[in-house]
């Protein structure tokens, strides 16, 4: 399943690579009541909550294992894929995950970490060695955790 690419010139193997869109509903629902809410009370002001809905739309994570580390990116907040080294990882768990992040983190905790998360569902959580733990949402975790861990 690994797949050959070119990047910078160099030719790379990425050995799982996965898209994920916004697909929980309660997050749409809630998007298009506010909107339809807005449109009823102040029809000028529409124009956030679409705008809100567009960027929902738009928003996607994507998450590739490559021959030299884990690299994560998520398009609105940022164009280029943040890379986490193999060396860097001190373990990995797969983990159940909410709206805002690892459902067994309290408050504190998904504070002090950064999560990749568009859906509930699983994800993995990489602890690093270096900075904080970075939880992944993912519909293929066995899949990834694999591919980690290989």
């Amino acid at each position: 399943m690994a797949e050959e690419v070119a990047l910078d010139g160099e030719d790379e193997v990425i050995t799982f690579r996965e898209v994920q869109r916004v697909r929980t509903w309660s997050v749409w629902a809630a998007a298009l009541l506010v909107t339809g809410l807005t449109a009823v009370l102040a029809a000028p002001t529409v124009v956030i909550p679409l705008t809100v809905m567009m960027v929902l739309f738009l928003q996607q994570n994507t998450t590739e294992v490559r021959d030299d580390g884990v690299y994560v990116r998520s398009r609105s907040l940022r164009n280029s894929f943040q890379q986490i080294p193999f060396s860097d990882i001190e373990r990995c768990e797969i983990r159940d995950v909410g709206l805002f992040g690892d459902k067994k983190d309290s408050v504190w905790e998904s504070l002090r970490s950064k999560a990749y998360t568009l859906n509930t569902g699983k994800g993995v959580k990489l602890y690093r060695k270096s900075g904080k733990p970075v939880l992944i949402g993912t519909d293929r975790p066995d899949e990834l955790m694999e591919a980690i861990t290989q």
